[in-house]
């Protein structure tokens, strides 16, 4: 219980004193105010922007953006990862080209997305699904390749289904290493939908973002950087509680 406690006054701690620390810095003249915005200015304008409702319909366009993308990339990652571990053949064949992929800079294909989606939340959520379905293939193959061959004999020994296997055995043994790559997709999934909303400027906090860097208004620029902090704390800690709930 003390250990647990010392985790969560430490993740308490650490946000002030990095926000002092930067407020800090600011007042030093180590950096201009007009390109860093200090704590005691974003801070009051990021709830200006909540208040008013400037910054709350973006955000949910972002959180709808997100939501979809992780939507389609989970529905294609997971039983694409469940093929590769019962087809070794199609892992041997696809994963070192699925690896080639994860490296690319997919990003840069937005202009092509463009033309089929047109200048849609499509474009961004099929060029996000893209790289961001590729982590979750292969942790999903590695988590299932990981889990021990006695606890599945022992299943079918038991005259256990496929599907009573798979949600009672293969699922609760693979949860770790299943969610490692469904953070990693979740990650990939919100730094690119941001990305292209700053960059193709449809809506959402990259538009929002894109928008005060270019009026030079930094405090709400640093508004919107914390708001997307936010929401990627928030997404973080669902997926938490989900791996949770099925373990």
């Amino acid at each position: 219980m003390t250990t647990r406690r010392g985790v969560i006054v430490g993740r308490i701690l650490v946000i002030p004193l990095l926000l002092l620390a930067m407020e800090g810095v600011v007042a030093a003249g180590v950096f201009n105010e007009l390109f860093v915005a200090p704590p005691s200015s974003f801070i009051p304008a990021l709830g200006r922007n909540l208040v008013s409702g400037d910054l709350l319909p973006l955000t949910w366009i972002t959180i709808r953006t997100v939501g979809m993308a992780t939507v389609v990339c989970f529905s294609i990652g997971i039983p694409l990862g469940y093929l590769f571990w019962k087809v070794p053949v199609a892992q041997r064949a696809y994963e070192p080209m699925l690896g080639g992929l994860l490296a690319a800079p997919t990003i840069l294909l937005y202009p092509v997305f463009l033309i089929f989606f047109g200048r849609t939340a499509g474009s961004i959520i099929a060029l996000t699904t893209l790289g961001a379905t590729v982590p979750v293939i292969l942790n999903t193959r590695q988590a299932l390749a990981d889990v021990n061959p006695v606890l599945l004999r022992v299943g079918r020994s038991m005259r256990l289904t496929e599907r009573q296997i798979f949600r009672h055995i293969l699922l609760p043994a693979a949860v770790p290493v299943l969610f490692a790559g469904l953070r990693l997709g979740m990650i990939f999934i919100l730094l690119a939908v941001v990305a292209l909303e700053y960059i193709v400027g449809i809506g959402g906090l990259g538009f929002f973002i894109s928008d005060m860097s270019f009026r030079f208004k930094t405090a709400n620029l640093f508004a919107g950087i914390t708001m997307v902090l936010i929401l990627s704390v928030g997404l973080m800690y669902v997926l938490t509680r989900a791996q949770k709930a099925i373990r």
